[in-house]
């Protein structure tokens, strides 16, 4: 015996699919579109390769501001075509009969989930990055004036030095001598080599040194600063051997190796890359310490 089926039923059991609608979940959430037209699947598949690219991706795209830049509008790119392929589907399919998955606290669910794993997923990774590979730094002071304002953020590559020697007019984070704060300096000699500095400055190996990058100091005001120095500044100063000698651009008002000697590199950090974020918008993506 067949069961009459009641139609006014089916007509409740199905529901107008909205392309906007589709659009705009999968825009905030990629997948949650396909979700809502009854591919979940599809937006299990688009919601797992976010997962899987976008937080490595963001960090490694932080090595350089371009990258950055370009890893950015990619992954906005994407939020836009896993919406428009969710708004064309739903446009196509126009009704579609509501499943267990797709009601209201279903969709409140899965965005806390969604957000949940994101949170987590960022807090776990950038934990990680900052540790090991990459790490924002703010300078405070004017010492590196004029290439680093105070109130800088910077990027620096925490792995630089693990393959690479220290090179004249790298711009490193290292920790200071006394064991308590990290600073921010210019290297401007290498082991071995004969540092003297008079009125700001610098001579190797009894050469000025070539110093491509831009300065701040003035003669008059150097020579009255250099009264305090102990290091290279009178006398020749030999670098010893797995040591740098470190300044800062800002000659005239800057604590550093004239005070302090050369610097262990196993005390240095990381190598400064570029400016992350400045007040002065024009300055933000410069590239440092070449």
């Amino acid at each position: 015996m067949m069961m009459e089926v009641n139609s006014a039923e089916i007509q409740r059991n199905y529901k107008k699919r909205r392309p906007w609608l589709a659009f705009l979940q999968s825009f905030i959430v990629p997948g949650m579109g396909q979700f809502y037209n009854g591919q979940p699947y599809l937006g299990l598949m688009f919601l797992s390769a976010y997962f899987l690219l976008y937080i490595p991706f963001i960090s490694l795209a932080l090595l350089n501001f371009k990258w950055l830049v370009a890893a950015i509008f990619m992954v906005l790119g994407y939020h836009f075509f896993v919406s428009t392929e969710a708004a064309m589907r739903a446009s196509k399919i126009k009704t579609l009969a509501q499943n267990r998955f797709q009601k209201w606290y279903s969709y409140c669910a899965f965005i806390v989930f969604v957000n949940f794993v994101l949170v987590c997923g960022n807090y776990g990774v950038s934990k990680l990055v900052t540790n090991y590979y990459l790490r924002i730094y703010i300078l405070p002071t004017e010492s590196m004036l004029p290439n680093i304002h105070p109130d800088d953020r910077v990027v620096t590559d925490l792995t630089y030095y693990k393959s690479r020697n220290c090179t004249k007019g790298d711009i490193v984070v290292f920790r200071g001598p006394k064991g308590t704060n990290d600073y921010m300096k210019r290297i401007v000699a290498l082991p071995q080599e004969r540092i003297t500095i008079y009125k700001g400055t610098v001579y190797i190996n009894g050469q000025p040194l070539k110093e491509p990058w831009k300065l701040a100091f003035d003669p008059n005001v150097s020579l009255q600063a250099e009264l305090y120095a102990k290091y290279a500044v009178g006398d020749e100063y030999i670098v010893p051997d797995g040591h740098v000698f470190l300044l800062g651009d800002n000659r005239d008002h800057s604590m550093d190796s004239r005070h302090w000697g050369a610097i262990d590199v196993n005390k240095i950090k990381g190598k400064v890359l570029y400016i992350f974020w400045s007040k002065d918008k024009s300055r933000i993506g410069k590239k440092l310490g070449d």
